[in-house]
């Protein structure tokens, strides 16, 4: 959705190698608690623990090792907007090594449309001449607003088209 993502590298001895990576983060869309934070985490110990907290709420999670350095990609989710911490604790000859990274959850309010259409389906199934035109627009949100269709055009008018599912996409001027 267009916002900023933040990555994090920490290295350890190769004997306990433990390398957390924050690799994509997904706004809170209306304030539903819908965001999601995807961390990849790499560790050669027998397992690790992986900790989000902030904002009001904890999660745990336990990774276990499959042999020789693991990578492992985990997503945490139904994250409320907000400033978090994610933190992967191993265990090695009876010593935790904990590697940590802060990570923000940006909020986007709900973008809502309306408007009344008008269709023109195209005339045949081999034909192009079927149109999409939208009177109204979209609200919520940050104005300006982009709108682009899933055949690549922009805007509310959508013409040229043959027989087939089209959608409409509408991002705000943060991204949302």
């Amino acid at each position: 959705r267009g916002c900023t993502e933040t990555f994090a590298y920490d290295l350890f001895t190769q004997e306990n190698l433990l390398i957390l990576e924050v690799t994509h983060v997904e706004p809170d869309v209306g304030g539903s608690c819908n965001g999601s934070i995807s961390v990849q985490v790499t560790f050669n110990t027998s397992s690790i623990f992986l900790y989000l907290d902030g904002n009001g709420t904890s999660q745990t999670f336990v990774l276990n090792h499959g042999g020789g350095s693991d990578i492992h990609t985990f997503t945490f989710n139904n994250v409320c907007a907000g400033d978090y911490v994610i933190r992967a604790r191993s265990l090695l000859a009876g010593s935790y090594c904990e590697i940590s990274t802060p990570v923000t959850v940006p909020s986007c309010p709900e973008i809502t449309f309306s408007g009344t259409d008008w269709v023109t389906m195209p005339g045949s199934c081999t034909s192009n001449d079927g149109s999409i035109f939208i009177q109204g627009g979209p609200g919520g949100g940050t104005p300006p607003y982009s709108l682009e269709w899933s055949n690549g055009v922009t805007g509310l008018f959508n013409y040229n088209l043959s027989p087939g599912l089209y959608t409409l996409s509408i991002t705000d001027a943060n991204g949302c």
